[in-house]
């Protein structure tokens, strides 16, 4: 699936994951994204 985005738009991705780990959610929301 992440093959069709942008090398930019997977690093959104990567660093969303990141923040929703830290605050222990397992999921990845828009909050997440927009951090």
């Amino acid at each position: 699936m992440f093959e069709r985005f942008t090398d930019r738009a997977r690093r959104v991705v990567v660093l969303a994951q990141e923040e929703a780990r830290m605050l222990n959610h397992n999921y990845i929301g828009t909050e997440h994204i927009l951090l």
